[in-house]
């Protein structure tokens, strides 16, 4: 929203949809400001989602009054306001500006205020923390392609490079495509100069869980299915002599 300073991010987690959104007020901003502050909140919780959590920096000290504007504002939307102590202070004073307000308090495990980043400052701001109670989302193994930088020959991939028409992509009319086809166009040079492999990434593996020691552990575990199979068998045909005997 053009005249506000302000990020607004969708977040999936485990088929939730949180919107985290940004804010800065400068201090001398006049009610026109306000009022575009207003309806970048106001179109947030307008939308559909399972939590909104706004952050920022809004130089309007919440600790003087419950009945500021800001607090008024957080109040309308049923929010909840989570910092309670003082983020921001000068060599005579301390003010609550920087502020965490979100929709569903439920989902807050907990928050503070932090330590400064920056240690013996005279004017400072601390960081504000929320920590959420989120099930961690399930990784599963997906392939990507993975390239031999060190083995890569550039001349060639100078050569790829130097044939291709780059004035014919930049002269098309519609930017999308004319990224699409650069990339494309710097992938498939390096396709033919670089070694490339798919190889599958499995997130949850221990780091030096290697191929190679990978392929000896399922040798190993088919080795052992087959001497278990081998055992009952074994078994097996004993007793059937033993019965055969009576």
């Amino acid at each position: 929203m053009n005249g506000i300073e302000s990020v607004w991010v969708d977040v999936i987690i485990n088929k939730k949809k949180i919107l985290i959104g940004g804010i800065y007020r400068p201090p001398d901003s006049n009610n026109n400001h306000w009022l575009l502050l207003e309806e970048s909140i106001d179109r947030a919780f307008n939308q559909t989602c399972d939590n909104i959590i706004v952050a920022g920096d809004f130089n309007i000290n919440v600790l003087n009054s419950n009945s500021n504007k800001m607090s008024r504002l957080i109040t309308s939307y049923n929010a909840e306001q989570l910092i309670s102590t003082p983020t921001h202070f000068t060599e005579n004073s301390s003010s609550l500006i920087d502020l965490i307000f979100v929709k569903e308090v439920q989902h807050v495990i907990t928050s503070f205020v932090a330590d400064p980043f920056i240690p013996n400052l005279t004017r400072f701001h601390c960081p504000v923390v929320v920590v959420l109670k989120l099930k961690k989302p399930k990784v599963t193994a997906y392939r990507r392609k993975i390239w031999l930088y060190d083995q890569g020959n550039y001349a060639d991939y100078k050569t790829n490079l130097s044939s291709v028409n780059w004035q014919a992509l930049l002269d098309n009319n519609n930017l999308d495509t004319a990224a699409d086809l650069i990339t494309s166009s710097i992938l498939d040079a390096a396709s033919k100069s670089i070694p490339n492999k798919v190889v599958t990434i499995r997130p949850n593996d221990i780091p030096w869980f290697n191929n190679n020691i990978r392929k000896h552990y399922a040798e190993k575990k088919i080795d052992t299915i087959k001497k278990q199979k081998l055992k009952t068998t074994n078994l097996i045909g004993l007793n059937l002599g033993k019965l055969e005997t009576k």
